[in-house]
């Protein structure tokens, strides 16, 4: 079973995903960290490796990767490096190889796109104010200091880039199974995901 969940910054994929994976006991990538990764270092040495727990982790020239990649600098440049389309061929390769003949709950911007023949797709949505909320307190966790308004201004101009790129744009098409998350909590999302399965 492959289950892709789409979706704007801030709008629960993440945290959806990573416990609907658990619940199922299937395996879990955010493609996100991917390009994140590639913002933070550009390496030839670049490895998806699932541990334990069915979780995919990002390894670059042997080191995994983590915190490291969830600062604002890099929110924003990959997003960028989102928009190169070599760096996506290259990455869709592997997050193809790393699920192959494995059931498991796919996050980013497009995987409807990259796994056409995905089971289930999955849009998540939320208003701007929410997601902004989500993200200041994943900050607020990390120790970021950075204001609502400035997050949502961030979040007005990532949307603006991951919706106009050329190359699999974030869109709504008509696969979607859309679920607005705006007042939900992540167990709410996770039942409202299990209820479309």
């Amino acid at each position: 079973m492959l289950i892709a969940i789409d979706g704007p910054a801030g709008s629960g994929k993440s945290s959806a995903a990573k416990a609907l994976a658990k619940k199922l006991n299937i395996y879990y990538l955010n493609t996100g960290f991917t390009f994140r990764a590639i913002a933070y270092k550009k390496s030839i040495n670049f490895e998806i490796r699932f541990n334990k727990d069915k979780q995919a982790e990002i390894f670059i020239d042997k080191k995994k990767l983590d915190k490291e990649l969830q600062v604002p600098k890099i929110d924003l440049l990959a997003s960028k490096v989102a928009q190169n389309p070599q760096v996506r061929k290259y990455l869709v390769k592997k997050w193809q190889q790393a699920v192959f003949e494995k059931s498991a709950v796919i996050e980013g911007r497009d995987i409807a796109q990259v796994f056409p023949n995905a089971d289930l797709k999955i849009y998540l949505t939320a208003k701007i104010s929410a997601r902004a909320k989500r993200i200041w307190l994943k900050y607020q966790k990390l120790g970021i200091k950075k204001s609502l308004d400035q997050i949502e201004a961030d979040i007005k101009k990532r949307d603006r880039r991951d919706s106009k790129r050329k190359v699999n744009p974030l869109k709504l098409n008509k696969d979607y199974q859309v679920i607005d998350t705006t007042d939900m909590s992540i167990d709410d999302e996770v039942k409202a995901i299990i209820d479309k399965i």
